[in-house]
């Protein structure tokens, strides 16, 4: 498994999709238990999907998913420090945190009361941490997944900042001596969670989380960066190159992408706009810097939004440099050429075999020259003018992608 993955993930650039599926099945399945075929073919163009593991309800989804295109990647996806009575197979997990009396405290007074914005699981509580990663190993197999996805998994309890959870949660009452041994119970539960699902499910099988800028990198394949390049509060540079803070000392993804478990699979997730020529720009920014490591690209979680799955044109291209939406060209960079490197013009820029990625992240534009020719994309939009050439600038936030002129 791990070889054909690795295989897999050496074609860039990685084509993603942070999706959603209700506990009826919505969007994919209808009421009446048939599948929106037209819509599960539009999932299945991206190489890497993120889904409510509770889709394994409906197994007929994943086996078209798959017949569509084999060598997708879903990813079941579950909240670990949140949970709620909202049915299908989620019941499953609300039903662990439950029978085990495994629900936060809060200063509130309701002994269900979700703390803060996202929390509402003692994960320092073993037993429930034990049931709740059982459940979910339960639900992956039954999939089957190809990889799990965490989301609301901090790490450091103490380092968040979370509507001050210290004032919310009742760590007396729970039984906690003290506020720093409620953390550190909670940070030992939190790895203890992601590490008995890969010890379930092997260690060559992904896991990948999400809450703040970095989590558990001896049991995670990668984490998720949201709000591209501007999560909590940073830029471009503090999220790729370094962001040290108080509460977190964080490499940025150039070097934390290297940290995790093989294969990696770090993602990077922006915001789209409405505006369509900066949306695209800001595809081209958050795809091309992903290419910079080995991680993967994609709008934000679509929340059952079907017109959110978008296409873009660097996600598939032909060997003539058009841009094919039918997603039959992905993986047409090739393999990289090395690491990635910075230029002195401030461009960081990464060789593969049939193409070369440009980013700037400066507020200016920048120029490169090369020694090979190359070409500019094919696309039917007005930014992507085709020509051929060994000179080429790139606008300020923004990346370029080139195909190799053979």
């Amino acid at each position: 498994m791990i070889a054909l993955l690795l295989a897999f993930l050496l074609q860039f650039p990685h084509v993603a999709m942070y999706s959603a599926a209700k506990s009826d099945g919505a969007p994919f399945v209808r009421v009446d238990g048939s599948l929106d075929s037209a819509l599960v073919r539009l999932q299945s163009k991206y190489d890497f999907v993120i889904l409510d593991a509770q889709i394994a309800r409906y197994p007929q989804f994943l086996r078209y998913l798959r017949e569509t295109n084999p060598k997708i990647k879903v990813m079941g996806y579950a909240l670990a420090a949140w949970t709620g009575n909202w049915g299908g197979l989620s019941q499953n997990l609300y039903q662990a945190v439950v029978q085990t009396d495994g629900f936060l405290y809060c200063r509130a007074g309701s002994d269900q009361h979700v703390c803060g914005e996202y929390f509402n699981i003692d994960l320092g509580q073993a037993s429930t941490v034990a049931a709740y990663a059982d459940t979910f190993v339960s639900i992956l197999k039954r999939g089957p997944f190809d990889g799990a996805f965490l989301d609301v998994w901090p790490p450091n309890m103490k380092g968040t900042t979370n509507l001050s959870l210290r004032d919310t949660i009742d760590w007396k009452r729970m039984g906690y001596a003290s506020w720093s041994d409620f953390w550190a119970n909670w940070n030992a539960g939190a790895w203890t969670l992601g590490a008995r699902v890969r010890e379930a499910m092997g260690t060559d099988y992904p896991i990948v989380g999400n809450y703040g800028p970095f989590g558990f990198r001896d049991v995670c394949a990668g984490w998720m960066r949201e709000n591209f390049p501007f999560q909590n509060g940073g830029s471009w540079a503090t999220n790729m190159i370094a962001y040290p803070t108080p509460a977190w000392t964080d490499p940025g993804y150039l070097t934390d992408d290297s940290l995790y478990q093989a294969p990696q699979q770090s993602w990077l997730v922006w915001e789209p706009a409405a505006d369509g020529a900066t949306d695209r720009r800001k595809a081209r920014l958050t795809l091309g810097s992903a290419s910079l490591g080995s991680g993967c690209a994609s709008p934000c979680r679509c929340e059952w939004r079907p017109r959110e799955f978008r296409w873009y044109p660097e996600y598939s291209v032909d060997k003539l440099g058009i841009s094919t939406m039918d997603g039959s060209r992905k993986g047409w960079l090739g393999e990289p050429i090395g690491a990635a490197v910075r230029a002195s013009s401030g461009l960081y820029l990464r060789q593969f075999t049939h193409g070369l990625v440009l980013v700037n992240p400066t507020s200016s534009s920048r120029s490169y020259y090369g020694a090979d020719m190359m070409r500019t994309l094919v696309a039917p939009f007005p930014e992507y003018k085709a020509r051929t050439s060994r000179s080429f600038t790139v606008r300020p936030n923004d990346a370029m992608f080139l195909q190799r002129v053979r």
